[in-house]
């Protein structure tokens, strides 16, 4: 299990450091789509879509991806108004992904989505 607290690994800083407006707010944007989609298919939100992971990614790499992401969705540092909603999306999404049994869960369901389509 990995923990979600603690400081910034300086490599995820230097890559926010440019981050302006606009790529906080497309950010804000592709997250709350991801989420928007699932609510509209009535179906669980999939936390690889919402972190822009794949099932392929170590816990270290998806950790990574969720550093990046929440402090460029963060309401502190983003003034999009969905920035808490996408945040606390970003959040969930990670929380998923660190819970072996949640991410085994999470495979599954992607599997059997898989399987329906072919069907």
């Amino acid at each position: 299990e990995w923990d979600l607290i603690g400081p910034v690994p300086p490599d995820v800083m230097a890559d926010l450091e440019g981050a302006g407006d606009d790529a906080r707010a497309n950010e804000v944007v592709r997250v709350m789509k991801v989420v928007a989609d699932a609510a509209q298919a009535k179906g669980e939100v999939d936390a690889y879509n919402v972190l822009g992971a794949t099932p392929s990614m170590s816990k270290s790499e998806v950790k990574k991806k969720y550093w990046k992401l929440s402090l460029l969705v963060h309401p502190d540092k983003c003034e999009h108004p969905k920035a808490q909603a996408a945040f606390t999306a970003v959040n969930e999404a990670a929380k998923t992904l660190q819970d072996e049994s949640g991410r085994a869960q999470l495979d599954q369901r992607r599997e059997d989505e898989r399987l329906m389509k072919i069907a």
